[in-house]
């Protein structure tokens, strides 16, 4: 699963993506991490992964998932905030 999105910082701070923040829930309820060997394999994709986004700005990029057939319908991308109290699920229109 090949994710695009945009990521506003609407803190006061300096905010670094961290990609264990970012997981796709799938359908099934099974939570997926970022692929590792997938975005090794996507030439020009430009990754959010480890990027630092300044107070007031966004960043767009790419994540990936590997996902089974059977999770993709449902899945949401689920979002964890700097504190352990923020976590907000995103519908993946699947």
């Amino acid at each position: 699963m090949i994710v695009d999105l945009a990521l506003t910082n609407e803190g006061e701070r300096p905010a670094t993506v961290l990609a264990d923040r970012l997981r796709v829930i799938g359908g099934n309820g099974s939570s997926y991490s970022v692929s590792d060997d997938a975005l090794l394999r996507l030439d020009g994709q430009e990754f959010l992964l480890d990027e630092q986004i300044q107070p007031g700005l966004a960043e767009r990029g790419t994540l990936v998932y590997d996902l089974p057939p059977q999770a993709v319908a449902g899945a949401e991308l689920q979002v964890n905030g700097s504190r352990s109290t923020e976590l907000g699920r995103i519908a993946l229109g699947l």
